[in-house]
């Protein structure tokens, strides 16, 4: 493959050398960062499809549904950099006393996206569930903010 390349972009001996040793060092993070995006516009399509079919709860039953088997323990991570204007307004709120409605959303929309990737990673564990549902909010540096969605997916059935 990466002669194919090679040979379509470099004319003489040197140029063929420098872009067979750029290839050879970055050829693999192209080819992970392509096999991310693919993953990820997998999880929406999953999501999409069986968000309202998966049921979450912090407790570990659901009233009228038993629980015929145990899928394992999932999560769904997210990350978000809260930028320069947020953290301006919220430094504003803190001497004011008043709530930060821009961190408030972004917190959200971490939370949101955790929560949709555990239903994701429910689906491919072929549950329909997750019990013991709990959040864990992390802060990596000065702007970026973390939330770990974590449970046990299972498979359930409504009683009769």
């Amino acid at each position: 493959m990466l002669d194919v390349i090679v040979d379509s972009y470099a004319d003489n001996e040197n140029k063929k050398e420098f872009l067979i040793n750029y290839l050879n060092k970055n050829w693999f993070h192209f080819i992970k960062e392509e096999q991310q995006k693919q993953k990820e516009e997998e999880y929406k399509i999953i999501i999409q499809q069986n968000k309202r079919f998966i049921k979450l709860t912090t407790g570990y039953n659901f009233d009228g549904y038993h629980i015929t088997s145990y899928k394992g323990i999932i999560s769904g991570e997210t990350v978000i950099g809260t930028g320069l204007f947020s953290e301006f307004l919220a430094s504003s709120s803190d001497l004011v006393g008043m709530n930060s409605n821009s961190f408030s959303q972004k917190m959200r929309a971490v939370k949101d996206n955790a929560i949709d990737q555990l239903r994701a990673r429910a689906v491919c564990q072929d549950a329909n569930a997750v019990i013991g549902v709990d959040f864990d909010y992390i802060t990596f540096g000065n702007n970026m903010i973390g939330v770990s969605a974590n449970g046990t997916a299972v498979v359930i059935e409504k009683n009769e």
